[in-house]
């Protein structure tokens, strides 16, 4: 290990553990200080978006290394330390190489430090305050995923998810091939991310009752227009 290279104590306690359950590979945590010197301590050279090599042709993906403090009234606060590079991913459960499964020459971005696919492979990032490999394999296949270009949704075949660091999570009762996202201002002049389709309305995973819908801060003109479409049984 390079002296100039800082792991942080905690990680190395919670990687060798992980370790002893899984057959570890490498995930390694470098602090801010380093990143702009990250071809230093592995040589690697940039292939594209946030995908690096070695001299021995190891690929590997890059991620922002965030740790979870305590704030005030117990608040949570999420902060970036550094990077962490993996040359390694999992995939069905299993912790496989990264070069064994990528396709390089169609890696593409879908959302920056999110969602990434090649030609057969869907890959996510679930955030290290979760998981010493943030990246991961998704159980999606390529050619039949589409990310929606805003709010947190995806369609995979007939399905529509939400997601965010905790995973993905799929809806119930929605109308797939009617699906779309809407993004509305609210009273503060904030924007309202809102999925529907033909007869529902979703915040999140969460289809939205009458009762729910009234109380989201939208001004009278909007929020009537949604009614008459999605509630049109609650008009008097």
């Amino acid at each position: 290990m390079e002296s100039t290279k800082k792991i942080n104590i905690l990680l190395i306690i919670v990687g060798s553990f992980l370790c002893v359950f899984h057959s570890c590979i490498n995930s390694d945590i470098y602090f801010n200080e380093l990143k702009k010197n990250i071809n230093k301590p592995h040589k690697l050279e940039k292939i594209n978006y946030n995908l690096y090599k070695d001299g021995n042709n190891n690929i590997y993906i890059l991620s922002d290394a965030i740790f979870q403090y305590s704030g005030k009234s117990e608040e949570i606060i999420n902060k970036k330390e550094g990077v962490i590079l993996q040359d390694s991913i999992y995939e069905n459960n299993k912790l496989t190489y990264l070069k064994k499964i990528i396709d390089l020459n169609s890696y593409t971005e879908l959302e920056k430090d999110i969602f990434y696919k090649d030609k057969k492979y869907v890959y996510m990032n679930r955030g290290s305050q979760y998981s010493n490999y943030p990246f991961f394999v998704t159980e999606f296949k390529s050619e039949d995923f589409y990310l929606f270009k805003s709010g947190n949704y995806f369609r995979h075949n007939l399905n529509i998810y939400t997601y965010g660091h905790f995973g993905y999570i799929q809806l119930d009762d929605v109308d797939a091939k009617k699906f779309t996202v809407k993004s509305i201002k609210t009273l503060r002049k904030t924007d309202l991310i809102l999925g529907v389709d033909e007869k529902n309305v979703y915040r999140n995973n969460e289809k939205l009752s009458y009762d729910e819908f009234i109380k989201t801060p939208l001004n009278n003109k909007v929020k009537d227009s949604l009614l008459k479409i999605y509630f049109p049984d609650k008009i008097r």
